[in-house]
């Protein structure tokens, strides 16, 4: 049977009944998440972290206003990150 020129290809009815008949309900299925690994922890390194204040003195004016026009980014706390984290 010759299909018409603007229909789109596709199964024909008893090509998708077989389809669906096929179909046991797997795809209702979802995959169990693995546990994560336990994270090793990292020998924290010495010292205090600096102030946020002092932080901020070391960006330059004209960098921070950028940040802010364009990100309405602003810095609020200071922290250690894990190595594994950044991004190499």
């Amino acid at each position: 049977m010759l299909e018409d020129e603007g229909a789109p290809a596709g199964p024909n009815p008893d090509e998708e009944a077989a389809l669906r008949a096929e179909d046991n309900g797997d795809l209702d299925v979802m995959p169990v998440a693995l546990r994560p690994e336990p994270e090793e922890q990292e020998p924290a390194p010495k010292g205090e972290l600096p102030a946020l204040e002092d932080l901020i003195k070391r960006i330059p004016g004209e960098v921070l206003d950028t940040m802010e026009e364009l990100f309405r980014a602003k810095f609020v706390k200071v922290e250690r990150v894990a190595k594994k984290h950044l991004k190499r």
